[in-house]
């Protein structure tokens, strides 16, 4: 059985989140990404990449137009974020699930 407040904020917070946060995501933009900044300062050239908290994809959907090759993976437990993220990043593929219930990615794959 889920645990009370994991339970509680994947029936009312999930959704809520992305609803609150949608307009920032519209204006994101890669440039100015932290997460993206350290990928590139590295010099890495990801052949998958795996975000926990995903949201709709939008830093999935930027790494995946960056690196072309690159699977690239969302782990997300809002239904909302996941209807948009798919609708507008096609090339991400997402889990519906958090991050104690990844059991379905092997060991290793990313």
């Amino acid at each position: 059985m889920m645990h009370n407040q994991k339970q509680a904020f994947i029936s009312y917070e999930a959704n809520e989140w992305f609803k609150r946060n949608k307009s920032k995501l519209l204006n994101y933009k890669p440039e100015d990404d932290k997460i993206n900044s350290l990928i590139n300062s590295y010099k890495l050239n990801p052949e998958a990449v795996l975000e926990i908290g995903c949201s709709a994809g939008y830093r999935l959907n930027a790494l995946q137009q960056q690196y072309p090759l690159s699977k690239v993976v969302g782990v997300e437990p809002s239904d909302d974020a996941i209807n948009f993220g798919k609708q507008n990043y096609p090339k991400v593929s997402f889990i519906k699930t958090t991050a104690d219930q990844m059991d379905m990615l092997s060991d290793k794959s990313f």
